[in-house]
């Protein structure tokens, strides 16, 4: 190896990454993600510091010093005055883009220096800079010597997590912000409201959380699944994003998605409903009414009161007309409206969500399927049904002088397996194939529309946990961060794994309980992740939330071909009761009726089938 690098470093040196040979040798132990737009290694000695022992720091602000504290703390260091102490200096200075860093480390001068006209550049160069802190011998902490200027090509990567599905409390979302913030990723698409569940206090809609944020078992049981957060805990995560600087997108989805909602307030929906129990593209929907509207104009308000964003999320996506087609006040409203479509309910009615975002100073963000709904030119759409060709939804953008964020489901959807068939995977999951492949090699052409940038999106009907959250989102997120930092300066796939290796047992330690390459789990089943904690507001026991699993009958299997059940490519089925209620007729019989539809049951602890 040594012989290869004595022939190689020379011709490497001459492209401005390295600075000599013992530089070219050290970078096999360099792992940046994202890959700093430029870096040069100097070689010589590296900067060592002891754990435990003390450095002078200067910051612009309190918030740059906790920052800098952050980093100082994974060695161990203590912070003093002395002037013989090395230094570490975090420095404004001028920049057109306010996520832009350099970075320098110097043995000789014991000097780490970090520059950036704002707070977020200065962030930027500390996360870089955690990643360069490496263990040496003997309880010592070793960085490189490094000049780096770096800068993000999108201003948009970010991550949504769906909490209607399956409820993640304040300690989860927390816990997943900490893994964003280390890879840059600045946006955290909070998808608050779904059929399934509505999590966001409102004080004038009280019965939302009462009602709307629990849903029954459905089968039989008294047990009930459901939490919501109070609005402590909403400006404490929107709190504790800010100072990972990860602006928080609040997502309150209608007209459709809305059935939580309307088991609350009957009088918003034109037919009577419950929580949801199933996904999928429900059939309930918002009645046409400016009750409804209004309702959407109040709840999003109360919303952007809790979380200070620059963008706010209406949804917009798969709405059902099918009782809208039988309702007389569907055919009052398009009369009203000068309308004669039924698709046209869904588009007044997401205009009216979007002005009501516009008036609070915020700038609205819909899914790809409202993108026809003569929206404003300045909302924002997030591209998202990749079946139907990424290039033309991005070009009809471009027509309509929409700004577009890269969502392709083929690429940034995280509930999907990980292996073939989920050969290899711990979890269940909603089916397809994702792996880390693809989520990198994402393309991010507008075909003229402005791309802000890309997102994943951890969709939980398959996701009950933190520990099958991590195991979705990681490392997929990371090679989503790299994507959207560096886009056409990506360095490559193989470059990605080798730097990806050396990040894993960090990850470890911050109880990151990541995919591996085999499909195991990062951490030991056995490990406790965290502590169990109580809702968001106390409430009777029957009120808890369910962790036992849920009951499966064979008119459940059934009804899963003849539910709606657009989103959703599978249907997994975890229980052990299966054994005793179903039978394998009853398996085959709905496998069979599925498969023309392209969805698979899987059956754990049954058996599983490829079918």
């Amino acid at each position: 190896m040594c012989e290869i690098a004595d022939l190689m470093w020379p011709w490497l040196g001459r492209q401005g990454k390295f600075k000599g040979r013992s530089a070219f040798l050290r970078s096999r132990s360099v792992a940046i993600i994202p890959q700093p737009k430029t870096m040069d290694l100097l070689g010589g000695e590296d900067l060592v510091l002891t754990t435990g022992a003390a450095v002078r720091v200067s910051t612009p602000s309190l918030a740059d010093l906790a920052a800098l504290h952050g980093v100082l703390g994974k060695a161990g260091l203590k912070v003093d005055t002395r002037a013989d102490l090395p230094q570490f200096l975090l420095v404004r200075e001028g920049s057109d883009n306010a996520e832009k860093y350099t970075l320098s480390v110097s043995s000789a001068d014991k000097v780490v220096r970090i520059g950036a006209s704002s707070s977020h550049g200065l962030f930027n160069g500390l996360m870089t800079l955690r990643q360069l802190l490496r263990r040496g011998a003997a309880g010592t902490w070793r960085l490189p010597q490094v000049q780096i200027s770096d800068e993000p090509v999108h201003e948009w990567r970010g991550l949504m997590l769906d909490v209607s599905r399956h409820f993640f409390n304040a300690s989860d979302v927390k816990h997943l912000l900490d893994t964003m913030a280390l890879y840059k990723l600045n946006r955290f698409h909070w998808h608050l409201s779904d059929d399934q569940g509505w999590r966001m206090p409102v004080a004038k809609y009280p019965r939302l959380t009462q009602v709307g944020a629990f849903r029954e078992d459905g089968h039989g049981s008294d047990a009930r699944y459901g939490g919501f957060y109070n609005e402590d805990e909403v400006k404490d995560i929107v709190a504790y994003a800010k100072s990972l600087h990860i602006e928080v997108v609040p997502e309150l989805d209608s007209p459709g998605h809305i059935q939580a909602a309307v088991a609350a307030y009957p009088d918003l929906g034109n037919a009577p409903a419950v929580v949801a129990t199933q996904f999928g593209a429900l059939e309930h929907t918002m009645k046409p009414s400016d009750q409804s509207m209004n309702f959407m104009a109040d709840v999003i308000s109360s919303t952007a009161h809790l979380v200070d964003s620059d963008y706010f999320h209406v949804g917009g996506d798969e709405v059902v007309t099918g009782q809208w087609s039988t309702s007389q006040a569907a055919q009052t409203f398009l009369a009203e409206h000068h309308k004669k479509r039924l698709e046209d309910i869904a588009s007044v009615m997401t205009k009216s969500a979007v002005a009501a975002v516009n008036k609070l100073g915020r700038r609205a963000v819909v899914w790809d399927d409202a993108m026809s709904r003569d929206l404003p030119k300045d909302t924002v759409v997030m591209l998202w049904r990749s079946w139907l060709g990424v290039g033309r939804l991005a070009e009809e953008a471009a027509s309509r002088g929409h700004a577009v964020v890269m969502c392709p489901q083929d690429r940034t959807y995280l509930d999907q397996f990980q292996s073939k068939g989920g050969a290899s995977d711990a979890f269940g999951a909603i089916g397809g194939f994702l792996d880390l492949l693809k989520v990198y090699e994402m393309d991010f052409d507008g075909h003229g529309a402005a791309v802000l940038g890309g997102q994943g999106q951890l969709w939980t009907e398959y996701i009950e946990d933190r520990r099958n959250l991590d195991y979705k989102a990681w490392p997929r997120g990371i090679a989503l961060a790299e994507a959207t930092w560096s886009a056409a300066r990506r360095p490559g796939f193989d470059d990605f794994q080798r730097r990806l290796a050396l990040h894993l047992e960090e990850l470890r330690t911050s109880q990151v309980n990541f995919r591996e390459a085999d499909g195991k789990q990062a951490l030991p089943r056995s490990q406790v992740l965290e502590e169990k904690s109580p809702q968001a507001t106390p409430r009777p026991p029957s009120n808890a939330v369910r962790t036992q699993e849920q009951p499966v009958h064979e008119s459940w299997l059934r009804s899963i071909v003849e539910g709606p059940m657009l989103r959703q490519t599978a249907v997994h089925v975890r229980n052990r009761e299966l054994k005793q209620k179903a039978t394998k007729a009853t398996v085959r019989k709905v496998r069979a009726a599925l498969r023309p539809t392209h969805r698979r049951v899987v059956l754990r602890g049954f058996h599983r089938s490829k079918g």
